[in-house]
């Protein structure tokens, strides 16, 4: 089956742990960090792997203020492909999201492994954060994994870019405030 667009998702360092009380797909912990459970499904909110997840990390947990969500848009626009731009090599998005504490990102399908492709998004948003005088005693961005869902078909690929552009309406931005979005239609 033939991939029509990849939905990704990816958090800021520390702020949904596993165990996270809106629940989690990450593995369990006993109270002696154990695993008890591996993740892939959801999991009900658990204190106790939340707690040893806390325990775990190696500085604050990071929000982004709307300064570093410009910035992450600008660095995300020189690895996307711009609306009606002919260069092949860069993928293009349909839509997108920036959070203070999450990105959602609806990209066309790709001509390279997804990993690779999320590794270049995270590693060159997270430089350019941490290039900031802000961020100078920081080491971490984003978690070290990301979310992703293959969609198949034309209905499923409108539903989530519907999805996304909610997140933006919901903070009163356009639907699609970016100018690196794809204006193809789906």
């Amino acid at each position: 089956m033939k991939t029509v667009g990849i939905h990704l998702v990816w958090t800021t360092y520390g702020t949904r742990l596993p165990g996270d009380p809106e629940g989690h797909w990450s593995p369990l912990f006993d109270m002696y960090g154990t695993l008890i459970e591996k993740g892939g499904k959801l999991n009900r909110p658990d204190l106790t792997t939340q707690t040893f997840a806390q325990e775990q990390m190696k500085e604050p947990p990071k929000i982004l203020d709307l300064h570093e969500m410009t910035v992450v848009a600008d660095t995300l626009g020189q690895l996307l492909r711009p609306p009606n731009h002919k260069d092949c090599s860069l993928p293009w998005a349909y839509a997108a999201a920036i959070e203070p504490n999450h990105i959602h990102l609806l990209l066309a399908p790709i001509n390279e492994p997804i990993g690779t492709v999320v590794g270049r998004l995270k590693g060159k948003t997270s430089s350019s954060l941490l290039a900031l005088r802000q961020n100078e005693a920081r080491t971490r961005t984003w978690t070290a994994r990301y979310w992703k869902v293959f969609l198949f078909d034309i209905d499923s690929l409108e539903a989530a870019k519907i999805y996304i552009e909610a997140h933006n309406l919901r903070r009163g931005l356009a639907a699609t405030p970016y100018p690196w979005i794809s204006t193809v239609d789906i």
